[in-house]
């Protein structure tokens, strides 16, 4: 995962921030630390979790273009659950993976 993506969206939106760690964004997490068991790279989400590209087009251009060998259930999930987040907070859930690697 990307964390100076996450440092220079907080720069440039140092208004959202500080984030409050949510209940929601802790659920996601966990879902995404368990995704990343079986797909250590993230799977048919790696361009939205281990590039960082949290944008609503970047999640859905991932569920649009699945490879058969990579469906899972868990993709749509999480996809769901970053698109109801406001950006910021999506930033907040993956960072809080990448300090705890």
């Amino acid at each position: 995962m990307c964390i100076s993506c996450y440092e220079e969206y907080r720069k440039e939106n140092e208004a959202d921030f500080p984030v409050p760690f949510t209940k929601q964004m802790r659920t996601l997490a966990n879902l995404i630390d368990d995704f990343y068991e079986d797909w250590p790279v993230g799977g048919a989400l790696h361009n939205v979790l281990d590039d960082w590209n949290l944008g609503d087009k970047d999640i859905r251009w991932c569920l649009e273009n699945i490879r058969e060998d990579r469906k899972d259930p868990r993709v749509q999930q999480i996809a769901d659950q970053l698109l109801k987040l406001p950006m910021a907070e999506r930033y907040e859930a993956l960072k809080k993976l990448e300090v705890k690697e």
